[in-house]
């Protein structure tokens, strides 16, 4: 089948998308588990979301963008998509906003969960997920995007990466603090994801470090859209 043009790729990845069933386990069904084992804990204010929130986005898109077009740069699918699409860009571009679809669709469900079963959620919060979550996708999608540029096999890029999300993970649940807060935020996408939802509680030098590594990233995130290929490297470790 030959695209006509890149909406018929578009939706032959949302296709795609809604049929990793699997992913949606970890990425949906662990949060909304541990929501309910920890639902007669107190939530003070919205920044108790804000974890729940940063999760969802960062192991969707380390699922559903990187390790997908790892996958597919690994098992030689991408040269026949290239037959079908204009060029790597395009299908990078369409898989970080099938992610994006995916995201929304899950934090609104998340929501809904936890507005019904759990505490009360004002119109506000709502919205705000929907909003920042737009920047949220982005800016994780530019960090995770850095490790295509890495001429691994599968096997080494898995545990490498997989160490990287394990230890980002934990970080965000231990909630560090002075230093150790302002370095997670430069290296890990679950700690810069959180305090960006989480912006307008913080003090003013997180808020221009926030600033800046936005910056930063989504440049750098622009030149590596241009730099990363999806064929599948000739050497590597």
């Amino acid at each position: 089948m030959i695209f006509d043009n890149d909406w018929d790729f578009l939706k032959m990845q949302l296709k795609s998308a809604w049929g990793e069933k699997m992913h949606f386990i970890y990425t949906l069904l662990i949060p909304i588990l541990i929501l309910f084992l920890n639902k007669n804990l107190y939530f003070p204010d919205d920044i108790t979301i804000y974890i729940y929130w940063s999760y969802i986005v960062v192991t969707t898109v380390f699922h559903g963008f990187l390790i997908n077009l790892v996958r597919w740069r690994e098992n030689g699918r991408f040269k026949n998509i290239s037959l079908l699409v204009k060029s790597d860009h395009t299908v990078i571009l369409t898989n970080i906003l099938v992610q994006l679809i995916v995201i929304q669709i899950e934090i609104a469900c998340f929501n809904l969960i936890m507005a019904i079963f759990v505490t009360h959620l004002s119109w506000e919060t709502f919205v705000y997920g929907f909003l920042a979550s737009f920047l949220a996708v982005l800016i994780s999608s530019s960090m995770w995007s850095m490790f295509l540029l890495l001429k691994l096999k599968r096997g080494t890029f898995n545990i490498l990466t997989g160490l990287i999300f394990i230890l980002g993970l934990i970080s965000l649940g231990i909630r560090p603090q002075g230093i150790m807060k302002h370095f997670l935020v430069i290296v890990s996408p679950f700690q810069l994801t959180y305090e960006l939802y989480n912006i307008a509680f913080n003090e003013t030098s997180l808020q221009v470090l926030l600033g800046i590594c936005v910056g930063v990233y989504i440049i750098v995130g622009i030149i590596l859209l241009w730099k990363i290929s999806l064929r599948t490297p000739r050497h590597r470790l």
